[in-house]
């Protein structure tokens, strides 16, 4: 438990090298539901990153230089501000793990996602971003994401497991592709 709260790991990232990224806070682009702490409100009066001042807010904040030793563990809360420093030699590596996690009541408050229990913590389970694609390009090479797709799709679930369509997959080529519905 971090901070009172029961973590759950939303989101993780692995890099070889540097990521490079400019100076900016977790939480302005991963903002959580529930209250926060966030010292930044953007004019629309959230903490949320609001495209058109991107610009001008790195004006409001500075960063230091922390400089990592090969197994160093660094946690940082989602309001400190970091970025990737640029890559100096590209024949070195900076091997690292990066993982985002929310609170337990944030991400019950997730829609199209699930907490599942895993070796006696939580994350979340969450479809991945929809993806429109023609029915033809799948194949024996390339097979449907059955169950993606009906986990994404209740009313076409329930239409399988009701026998009223033979499987997901004939539901897409047939109406569902048509109809612009994601994978």
């Amino acid at each position: 438990m971090l901070g009172g709260r029961t973590p759950v790991l939303r989101y993780s990232l692995t890099f070889a090298h540097a990521s490079g990224q400019p100076i900016h806070i977790d939480s302005l682009n991963m903002t959580p539901k529930t209250q926060s702490h966030l010292l930044y409100r953007f004019k629309d009066g959230t903490h949320h990153a609001a495209q058109e001042e991107m610009e001008q807010w790195p004006s409001y904040i500075r960063g230091e230089t922390f400089l990592a030793r090969k197994g160093d563990l660094f946690i940082w809360h989602s309001d400190l501000v970091h970025g990737g420093s640029e890559i100096g030699d590209p024949t070195k590596t900076r091997r690292s793990l990066v993982c985002h996690y929310f609170t337990e009541a944030d991400c019950r408050k997730q829609k199209d996602s699930q907490l599942e229990e895993l070796n006696g913590a939580l994350w979340l389970n969450r479809l991945p971003p929809p993806v429109y694609t023609a029915p033809e390009r799948f194949g024996p090479d390339r097979p449907f994401p059955e169950e993606l797709y009906l986990r994404r799709h209740s009313d076409v679930r329930a239409a399988v497991a009701g026998g009223a369509m033979p499987s997901g997959f004939h539901h897409y080529q047939h109406y569902g592709f048509a109809e612009k519905r994601p994978i």
